[in-house]
């Protein structure tokens, strides 16, 4: 409206000038259109602007999604190790000095030792990863540490390797005397003094022995006796028999009985050095 009376006294008053009354009255009116155009229109109430389709639907339009600053990554959590059952921890810190003992009853151990001691704990014991992570620690500990009573060993382990056990590691044992070839008597010693204290009998010593390195039986045989014949008796039979069959006594036999002398003193002598083997003498 403002816009209106503007232009209707702007233009009057330059029509008064211009003509007179009849001038002052036309540009009145042209000046009141031009106001109106110029000045009221640009202020329409925002009342009467027309609705938006987001008005009519009753909806906001979407809000524009703010970018979030980039969070940092958390830090990674380690998994806890798994750790090694109560058992494994027992059985490796009896079980790692004794078969090292036993390895070092010849002489110094070998990787060859070492590689059957492992596997004893990997596959006849079924011990789990963690398990033979406790193994190497132990051996490497036991290798360091050399047992200083072998004996006083086996007997305050026996307590901790269940009777299900004992004959497993005692075949483990020989195992590991018999890697690098024949049964030395100090390994045999070793031995003995294991069965000894797991309290197993000599029937089953015996059974483990024939397991590992044979009976022995036609080799008692050729020499008269039988397995339950002491290691003295095993000694005067075979001195008694190599003096007796000796190829020096030979010389005065025809080729045949000569010949048939020589085979026999081969087998004495056979019979002999399997039969040491297999005691450990």
């Amino acid at each position: 409206m403002f816009g209106k009376v503007l232009g209707a006294a702007t233009g009057a008053l330059i029509g008064f000038f211009l003509g007179g009354p009849g001038w002052a009255i036309a540009l009145g009116a042209i000046g009141a259109g031009a106001g109106h155009l110029l000045f009221d229109r640009s202020e329409i109430p925002k009342s009467e602007v027309p609705p938006s389709r987001d008005d009519l639907l009753g909806e906001e339009p979407p809000p524009q999604p703010k970018k979030r600053p980039a969070m940092p990554e958390p830090p990674r959590r380690r998994l806890p190790k798994a750790q090694a059952t109560q058992e494994e921890a027992l059985l490796t810190s009896a079980l790692c000095p004794l078969l090292i003992g036993v390895a070092r009853a010849d002489s110094d151990v070998t990787q060859s030792e070492i590689r059957v001691i492992r596997e004893f704990f990997e596959h006849d014991l079924a011990f789990s990863e963690a398990g033979m992570e406790t193994v190497r620690v132990a051996l490497k500990d036991a290798l360091a540490h050399p047992l200083k009573d072998f004996a006083e060993h086996v007997k305050s382990i026996r307590a901790q390797v269940k009777p299900g056990h004992r004959l497993a590691v005692v075949n483990a044992c020989y195992e590991v005397a018999l890697v690098d070839g024949d049964l030395k008597k100090t390994e045999q010693d070793a031995l003995k003094e294991i069965v000894a204290h797991f309290n197993l009998s000599d029937e089953q010593l015996r059974e483990i022995t024939r397991l590992q390195i044979g009976d022995g039986a036609r080799y008692y045989v050729v020499l008269g006796l039988d397995e339950r014949a002491t290691d003295d008796e095993l000694r005067g039979a075979y001195r008694k028999l190599a003096t007796e069959y000796h190829p020096d006594r030979a010389a005065t036999l025809t080729p045949l009985e000569a010949e048939s002398m020589t085979e026999r003193f081969r087998a004495i002598n056979e019979a002999w050095q399997e039969l040491k083997k297999l005691r450990g003498l």
